[in-house]
């Protein structure tokens, strides 16, 4: 009769046991890839976890506990209002930065620093600086044209920011904008002098140059005609 090993089995599964989670490690975190959804930008790490300790199977795998302590902490701490890490495992992480959070924050009390009536242009240096996350792994192309995109949102949501930017045709041309013109106006954000800067649409601009005149040349009649009744007025009194 043929001896049975009813252990053989059981040795050969155990190559597929969990590994131990190590409590005891590093992270030094590597950007993969980054991406905006839905006014949310995120960020995708390789974590970079390492241990001097012996694991078993080669695998590495850490306390989750513990590597969510890492993780946030590894953001800066003026980051973390903005910023949120939404997913995490031993061998990746996701962070997502508000950006309606920030770009409220960012234009509390701003006013436009430079203004350019012959393009209708006006700039808005932010309060608020950038993430240090965002700058030092964020792909400019994608947050500045995504920060952009919400300040367009935060004008709805800001009549002071959005009449402030409507002045520059209202106070030229005597026309009244209502909120549904946002769109007529182009919105830019440079990260270098963190700053947006809202431009008429050349589309738009003849017109309002040939608006801006008119409203002009008839303020200069209404004064006119104001000194010639005041000039009448007073001959008749005398």
């Amino acid at each position: 009769m043929i001896p049975q090993m009813p252990f053989t089995g059981l040795n050969k599964q155990s190559n597929f046991l969990a590994p131990q989670q190590i409590k005891q490690f590093n992270i030094n975190p590597q950007i993969m890839f980054s991406k905006v959804e839905k006014g949310i930008y995120y960020l995708k790490f390789n974590n970079m976890c390492y241990s001097n300790q012996v694991f078993s199977n080669g695998t590495l795998s850490v306390d989750n506990t513990i590597l969510k302590q890492k993780l946030n902490s590894w953001l800066r701490p003026e980051d973390r209002k903005y910023i949120k890490l939404v997913n995490y495992n031993t061998n990746t992480s996701i962070f997502a930065f508000n950006i309606k959070d920030w770009v409220d924050d960012a234009f509390k009390d701003t006013s436009g620093t430079s203004i350019n009536y012959l393009s209708f242009s006006k700039t808005y240096k932010l309060k608020k600086q950038l993430p240090y996350l965002i700058k030092f792994y964020g792909i400019g192309i994608l947050y500045e044209k995504a920060i952009a995109e919400e300040f367009k949102e935060h004008l709805k949501r800001n009549r002071k920011t959005r009449e402030d930017i409507f002045s520059m045709i209202t106070k030229t041309t005597g026309k009244v904008l209502t909120l549904d013109k946002i769109s007529i106006f182009d919105y830019t954000y440079v990260y270098m002098t963190n700053s947006v800067t809202v431009s008429l649409k050349p589309i738009y601009v003849g017109t309002m140059l040939a608006a801006a005149n008119k409203f002009l040349n008839e303020k200069k009649d209404n004064k006119k005609g104001n000194f010639d009744k005041t000039v009448g007025l007073f001959l008749k009194i005398k």
